[in-house]
């Protein structure tokens, strides 16, 4: 908003990008702030906070820390898994504001981020009649190891981004 304010962005122009977290950043940024963006880029992207933390916290134990340094600060940010308000907080069930064309983008071998983050954001916005595109990186890893499919996903931002940002125009 500050930008557009300075006169630097174009209102009409502005897209978020993210991976990972970032993913999850750019599709809240597109559910809860839905008229901030022409479009939304989510690759790797956590949509559902619950399921995602709920497939990551040990469940053997439900009285043990969580088992890593960077999954506490999570919890601590966010909320546990039995936290109430942790789905208020999940763009799949923030669907119905979203405006942004969303391009989601998932790496089907990543260890990290599962791919039902991706296929279920999609089907979600699919079925709320958004607009989504969905693309399968194959073969990949969460960190996009390979040359040719950082080639691939450059060439999809690039059309996504012509489409939905040339001239303010969808």
């Amino acid at each position: 908003r500050a930008m557009v304010d300075q006169q630097i962005a174009d209102p009409q122009r502005v897209c978020i990008l993210g991976f990972d977290y970032g993913g999850y950043a750019a599709l809240a940024g597109a559910a809860f702030t839905p008229d901030i963006y022409r479009c939304a880029v989510s690759v790797n992207g956590i949509s559902d906070l619950r399921a995602w933390l709920n497939e990551t916290v040990p469940q053997s134990n439900p009285g043990a820390t969580v088992y890593s340094p960077a999954l506490s600060k999570w919890t601590e940010r966010i909320g546990a898994p039995n936290d109430t308000l942790i789905d208020k907080k999940s763009p799949i069930h923030s669907v119905a504001p979203i405006k942004a064309s969303i391009l989601i983008v998932y790496a089907d071998s990543d260890g990290i981020i599962p791919n039902a983050q991706s296929l279920k954001m999609e089907a979600s916005l699919r079925s709320a009649g958004k607009q989504v595109s969905l693309i399968k990186l194959a073969d990949e890893d969460h960190l996009l190891s390979h040359t040719e499919t950082r080639v691939q996903l450059l060439n999809a931002l690039e059309s996504f981004l012509h489409d939905n940002l040339q001239n303010g125009q969808p």
